[in-house]
């Protein structure tokens, strides 16, 4: 029989240890009543196994002592502190509980854009929530490692004690394998989505090498070999905030001006509303029915140099981190790579890149992919002094609940982000359009949208809790004279409803790329175009209009 005499004295004896266990496993849980992609059986489950855990954890520290039991306690609290750290911030600030692939987007960034997502995003609140926790968890530490007694521990060699310790162990290794009780410890699916995160970059760095040695059977049906693609893609540009889409502030008076002479797409989603997620779609076969195809097909780079192409790619935005990223793998496989995101200059710095490339005398078919920072946050760092245009003064915005001054200014500046990106990019559309006697097209689009207060107190792009205004793009296509006369298939309807999920196929369908996987109905420039049921994250579009509308009305 189990003495709970001697279990309540030792209980009382660890009583530090203890507070200190409660603290770092259940520090998070009163929050999730503020996510909105948490739902009441969810925030119930994640009591009762945060519970569990923290009795598991309790339990276990019993049966140690001495120094075993002071590194047993100071591993619990480094195991949790980044992942606690992490969950309460994006808590406060996105009102969402971070699980699953929702950390790869740290994982993928660099430290410069998380130092500016931090400066930009988190508040003097949030800060000291987290100054408040290191500092407790930290003293908590303390007195449980003082206050330790080598007599106040549970002895394993006595019968009755092993069978609380062998419950103890069960506990945490049948919580693990499970997917559905992971994403409410933070510490467990912080870590399983870092494993999950580099095996699948590591897997893709492989895979890079083996289809770069290898050739596919395509050919490219233009009528010359004197023809240059560009695409341009943007960062958190939302149509919902350009002027040339309909937006009330004049945003884009470049792009508008030019409208007669672009194509403008109009019902164009993102799959997905962070970098990653996107690109991982829109620049390779993968979607949301076929994942794999991320790995066991080619990527978007492939094709082209197989088809002929000079490739070139020039990001504003960091390629690779130590870790590696699914986008700047893929850009890595360009003949001609421009990394500028080391000068940290505005966007117009690949302006002297581009205009090298297009200078260049040799005949042959080039593609030129540029990936700007554009509209990233933080807003205020993206464009040039010269274009702190908007303020309350000459654009005022109109009262909402939620909105105060400090907020409004956000949206100034957004939209100051999004003034010099319509500079931006209509001077490489200009660039192109100066090239006399060569074929050639632009294609514009973002990797998604961004949310500025539009319909609700939340600023940014989040993994969950989707707004439309995080996953509706633009989508803008200039082609030159010479172009439209050689490639007289390509079909225009500027109101097809399209994912850029689907991108690779429309682009390819653009530069008259012929291979055995290419499905003209996903292609956007295609006669036989078929619309498809379009994915936002794990939701359809149609859901993610549904749950905009209730919010803008609730509000």
């Amino acid at each position: 029989m189990i003495n709970y005499k001697i279990i309540k004295e030792i209980l009382q004896k660890r009583l530090w240890t203890i507070l200190f266990i409660a603290f770092i496993v259940m520090f998070n849980i009163p929050g999730y009543a503020l996510a909105n992609n948490l739902n009441c059986s969810d925030i119930l489950l994640a009591w009762m196994i945060n519970l569990l855990v923290f009795f598991s954890f309790s339990s276990i520290s019993l049966f140690l002592k001495g120094i075993i039991e002071k590194c047993y306690l100071i591993f619990l609290f480094i195991f949790t502190l980044i992942p606690n750290l992490t969950v309460f911030s994006y808590l406060c600030v996105a009102r969402t509980h971070m699980f699953d692939d929702m950390f790869w987007v740290i994982f993928g960034s660099n430290i410069s854009e998380t130092n500016e997502y931090f400066d930009g995003a988190v508040s003097i609140p949030v800060l000291l929530g987290q100054v408040a926790y290191v500092v407790a968890s930290l003293f908590l530490l303390y007195k449980s490692l003082v206050s330790s007694s080598p007599s106040a521990y549970l002895n394993l060699k006595q019968k009755q004690n092993q069978f609380l310790f062998f419950i103890s162990l069960l506990i945490p290794l049948s919580i693990v394998p499970f997917e559905n009780l992971s994403k409410v410890m933070s510490s467990v699916d912080f870590y399983k989505s870092g494993i999950h995160y580099l095996d699948e970059n590591r897997d893709m760095q492989l895979e890079a090498k083996t289809r770069k040695s290898t050739s596919m059977d395509i050919s490219c049906n233009l009528a010359s070999d004197n023809n240059t693609f560009v695409v341009i893609i943007g960062e958190s540009l939302s149509r919902n905030h350009m002027q040339i889409y309909g937006y009330s502030r004049p945003t884009t008076p470049i792009l508008d001006s030019m409208k007669n002479e672009l194509y403008i797409y109009k019902d164009i989603v993102s799959p997905n509303t962070h970098t990653i997620g996107v690109l991982k779609q829109a620049l390779t076969f993968a979607d949301y029915d076929h994942p794999e195809y991320y790995l066991q097909k080619p990527s978007i780079v492939d094709l082209f140099r197989d088809a002929g192409f000079k490739t070139y790619w020039i990001s504003t935005q960091p390629l690779i981190n130590k870790w590696g990223s699914s986008y700047g793998i893929i850009a890595k496989e360009s003949d001609h790579v421009y990394d500028l995101s080391i000068t940290k200059q505005h966007d117009e710095i690949v302006f002297p890149i581009i205009d090298k490339i297009l200078e260049e005398d040799s005949i042959g078919n080039k593609i030129i992919f540029i990936h700007l920072m554009g509209s990233h946050n933080m807003y205020k760092s993206r464009y040039p002094s010269e274009y702190k245009f908007f303020n309350q003064e000459n654009y005022p915005i109109p009262d909402k609940p939620y909105l105060n001054g400090k907020k409004k200014k956000t949206i100034d500046e957004y939209d100051n982000s999004v003034l010099y990106s319509d500079f931006v990019v209509s001077s490489i559309i200009k660039k192109v359009q100066e090239q006399e006697n060569r074929s050639s097209a632009v294609l514009f689009f973002s990797d998604h949208g961004e949310e500025v207060y539009d319909g609700r107190d939340v600023v940014g792009h989040f993994v969950h809790g989707a707004s439309i205004y995080q996953c509706e793009v633009p989508l803008i296509l200039w082609c030159s004279n010479q172009y439209l006369t050689h490639k007289q298939d390509i079909t225009i309807r500027e109101n097809r409803p399209f994912s850029t999920a689907d991108f690779i196929y429309s682009l390819s369908d653009l530069a008259g790329l012929q291979y055995r996987d290419f499905v003209p109905q996903r292609s956007l420039f295609n006669k036989k175009f078929t619309p498809r049921k379009r994915i936002v994250e794990d939701k359809t579009y149609e859901e993610v209009v549904k749950n905009t509308n209730a919010w803008k009305k609730n509000d």
